[in-house]
């Protein structure tokens, strides 16, 4: 049975897929992130995940501050056929909390990255659940800060 379930839910997720254009941005990276003296996690590796029409086009961006660029999710498949293209955007840390201005920045730098080669426009919304939440807040909040370079406003900010 779990078999059957796995080979329909390739096929249907195969299906949704032809007519998008996917892009991966990763930079390696490897080791731990030292959270106490017994405890530590893996960091993952930094950049993004774009998700657009397959005619390379979109209207705005959905930009999700998950830490795993997970396109799992299914977001994208109600946002491509309205030629919202969906990115994906991590620092590598799992645990990212925006502390430090230069993460804000490398986010920023992909935003702007994406933004200018695919030549969308800059409607904008910024989604991400719990963690990935506090980053959009914080992200917003950043852009609109003298640290930024590009000063992007998002239409909606989306968090829960």
């Amino acid at each position: 049975m779990k078999i059957i379930l796995l080979v329909i839910t390739f096929l249907i997720s195969s299906l949704c897929l032809d007519a998008q254009y996917i892009e991966q941005h990763i930079e390696k990276r490897e080791g731990l992130i030292v959270l106490s003296d017994s405890i530590s996690i893996p960091t993952e590796n930094a950049g993004y995940t774009l998700v657009l029409p397959d005619n390379k086009t979109a209207k705005g961006l959905i930009i999700f501050f998950n830490s795993d660029r997970d396109t799992i999710d299914k977001t994208f498949h109600y946002s491509i056929p309205r030629d919202i293209g969906v990115l994906y955007v991590t620092t590598g840390n799992p645990l990212e909390f925006f502390f430090e201005t230069v993460k804000m920045q490398q986010i920023e730098n992909y935003i702007h990255t994406v933004l200018t080669k695919y030549h969308i426009s800059a409607n904008l919304m910024y989604m991400g659940m719990s963690l990935a939440g506090t980053r959009a807040l914080k992200f917003n909040i950043f852009s609109q800060s003298a640290d930024s370079n590009y000063h992007y406003k998002p239409k909606s900010i989306v968090f829960l």
